[in-house]
């Protein structure tokens, strides 16, 4: 199938003086693409290929129509294409709201209102201090995040630590609360004070430093008895709890957990530091550290400046409990004797965190801890846990959490919840279900490190099954149960039932019990399965043979005659199988089943003819394979991959289906070479079907974004 796209160049008029201009970005389609434009006076006219939609334009003034992003087709990207058919129109202003006449008409499949781009904003104590007063911030794009919200005086950090200055000119005006004398009288330098300056500095008073942490408030309480510290906290309006310490045991203490429970329930977060792996007393490097390993406490680990996990003598503890990483090195922040200076290990990595959660709770303060947590998590860099860009970290993956904290990321998910918690959360669950399983609700499976949990929402969803008779679901565990006698497909559906109100349904669609199918569907057609007389020569060509993919199948297990060569194995995942023939005349009986892991449903034989001579051959090439655009389809009707035609002489039929047998994609062609668009499609297993003349080739494709 061929398409022919005429390319037109934009055309624009002079913006006049003092009238204002409102600009709209469409996606336009391939008939779209086809537009011519005119000059018409001041303004423009812009013509379609349809008459209703030219009748709208012309009565609205247009200023300019223009390709939005011309540079797009320049990078060898799968959104290339899509970015490149973004339109800019541009309107004279009026008091006709264009934006929403137009989605009204639906005449593009995306339209959105361009806005004059602002400046972000930057505190004027950012830089005072140099380069290294701005790295940490800039990592975790801070000023973009306080483009959303600057947080709030009302939203109170609770620091439990060694002590600090209070005088300091950069904290004395954020404590809100002491818990006594709380000045540092030990040697050294204190360690709450460079604490307390990275979760909630003061910022744009012009001198100092700033912090993530912005308008948020201090509450400020030496660690000695630290978990009564923690309860009185929360008691007495902190929202989130900053630990960057470790109880001095290294060990699990129910009691404690307990306490961290009673503090999660009554709405306050609990952020705490992991460990600074060989530095310190840090658990033997990469045990469970307390309070950061306890449940219902959000564990930070670290990251250098360069997003390494592994720095300086393993300074940052990984294991199974690190819930994200934050910058821990190098961190510029408030010190002793109203100075400033740099600050590290996991210590610094949890203030930053606390801050950010401040900022979440300041734009939704309904937030409870579960909801809070899962988007922290859900909404991280996910980039240091790519061993390809940071190979470094290859040994920390499964140990460093969802990935490095993303300010801005985290705060704008937060003012959306939970109208977009479908897109930053999945259901995962067995498929298919045999007898029972229990469904969960968790981040993006890429994210995950270690055993899932499902305690995050625990009694807070709301489970549905769209067939109850097949397979029943408790309604508050996510516990299902299929019938002995049912199979087929059913949809699992969640809503997460927030303090900020309930999310819209997050569903999942998994297969219950045996492959389904019958002999009224699935009959093994002679002649249309495969090459239909084969050729009696074994070391000559392979034939393919194939199946209808049976609903619910994972596997097929063949039975060939003796005498055949099963090319690649007897057991496939697609319903296809290549074998080479004996040398005996005859006819011979080809055997198929289907599998899943509850069993297998049916069975199915094919005879076929060995001959001298065999059939017509016919090659399908696919690549790439796995595909994540597209994938390109190139057919041969003989044993030479050569193109001798643009064409074949015969209409083929080509079809894509996925693992349930639904028809994704379906052509009629003569093409030697076809190209599918798989943007749309989710990452799975399809199955790519040919039919010509009197041979069908099924082949495996997998499409992995």
């Amino acid at each position: 199938m061929k398409h022919l796209f005429l390319i037109m160049f934009s055309l624009t008029t002079l913006a006049k003086p003092g009238i204002s201009q409102k600009k709209i970005i469409v996606r336009l389609n391939d008939k779209q693409l086809t537009h011519t434009i005119q000059k018409s006076g001041n303004y423009i006219k812009v013509a379609f290929n349809d008459n209703v939609m030219n009748t709208f334009f012309e009565k609205h003034k247009i200023m300019a129509f223009e390709q939005a992003f011309p540079l797009a087709n320049r990078f060898n990207h799968p959104l290339s294409k899509r970015v490149s058919e973004m339109y800019r129109f541009t309107f004279e202003n009026t008091d006709i709201d264009i934006l929403n006449k137009l989605k009204e008409e639906q005449y593009f499949d995306f339209i959105d209102e361009e806005k004059d781009p602002i400046l972000l904003f930057t505190p004027n104590d950012l830089s005072i201090q140099g380069g290294l007063a701005v790295l940490a911030l800039n990592k975790i794009n801070a000023t973009e995040a306080w483009d959303v919200t600057k947080g709030s005086a009302s939203i109170k950090i609770a620091i439990i630590d060694n002590g600090y200055d209070v005088s300091h000119p950069d904290l004395a005006n954020q404590i809100v609360y002491q818990d006594g004398s709380v000045s540092y009288g030990g040697v050294g330098l204190s360690h709450g004070l460079p604490v307390a300056g990275l979760a909630a500095a003061q910022t744009d008073n012009g001198i100092g430093v700033s912090s993530i942490g912005f308008n948020s408030k201090l509450m400020l309480y030496l660690f000695y008895n630290p978990f009564n510290k923690m309860m009185h906290a929360s008691l007495n309006g902190a929202k989130v709890i900053n630990c960057s310490f470790l109880t001095g045991n290294c060990s699990f203490a129910q009691y404690e957990q307990d306490i961290i429970n009673m503090i999660t329930t009554n709405g306050t977060v609990v952020v705490a530091s992991a460990g600074n792996g060989n530095a310190g007393a840090s658990c033997d490097g990469y045990g469970y550290g307390y309070p950061a390993s306890y449940d219902n406490v959000i564990s930070v680990s670290g990251t250098d400046l360069a997003d390494s996990y592994f720095t300086n003598g393993m300074h940052f503890t990984f294991n199974n409990k690190v819930d994200l990483t934050a910058p821990g090195w190098s961190t510029w922040t408030t010190f002793d004797n109203n100075s400033y200076s740099t600050f590290a290990g996991t210590s610094a990595s949890a203030p930053l965190v606390s801050g950010t959660i401040a900022l979440m709770l300041a734009i939704k303060n309904c937030l409870n801890p579960a909801e809070i947590e899962f988007i922290l998590k859900s909404t991280v860099n996910k980039s240091v846990n790519n061993t390809t860009l940071f190979p470094g970290n290859a040994t920390y993956v499964s140990t460093s959490g969802s990935g490095r904290l993303d300010a801005v990321e985290t705060v704008k998910a937060a003012r959306d919840w939970p109208q977009n918690a479908a897109t930053i959360a999945i259901i995962k669950g067995p498929s298919p279900i045999c007898g029972t399983g229990a469904f969960k609700i968790i981040n993006d499976n890429s994210m995950l490190a270690g055993p899932v949990s499902n305690s995050i929402f625990s009694g807070n969803v709301t489970w549905a099954s769209s067939n109850p008779t097949g397979l029943s679901i408790n309604s508050s565990t996510g516990v299902a149960t299929a019938s002995s006698n049912f199979s087929g497909p059913v949809t699992i559906t969640a809503i997460i039932n927030g303090s900020c109100g309930n999310s819209p349904p997050i569903t999942l669609n998994v297969w219950v019990g045996l492959p389904l199918a019958d002999n009224s569907t699935l009959i093994w057609l002679p002649g249309m399965r495969g090459i239909n007389p084969v050729e009696t020569n074994s070391g000559g060509a392979v034939y393919n043979f194939n199946v209808d993919a049976v609903q619910g199948a994972s596997s097929y297990t063949w039975q060939t005659p003796s005498g055949f060569i099963a090319i690649g194995g007897k057991t496939t995942i697609a319903p296809a199988i290549s074998i080479q023939t004996s040398f005996t005349e005859g006819t011979y009986s080809l055997l198929c089943r289907a599998n899943n892991n509850c069993g297998l449903s049916w069975t199915n034989n094919l005879t076929i003819n060995n001959v001298v001579g065999g059939g017509n051959q016919v090659r399908v090439a696919i690549f790439p394979n796995p595909a994540n655009s597209s994938l390109n389809i190139q057919i041969t009707d003989s044993l030479s991959t050569t193109l001798l035609s643009n064409t074949l002489d015969h209409l083929y039929e080509l079809s894509l289906s996925d693992k349930f047998s639904r028809k994704v994609f379906l052509i009629q062609s003569s093409d030697k070479i076809i190209n599918i668009p798989t943007d749309g499609f989710p990452s799975d297993i399809y199955y790519l079907n040919l039919i010509y003349k009197d041979t069908v080739i099924r082949k495996q494709v997998i499409i992995k974004k």
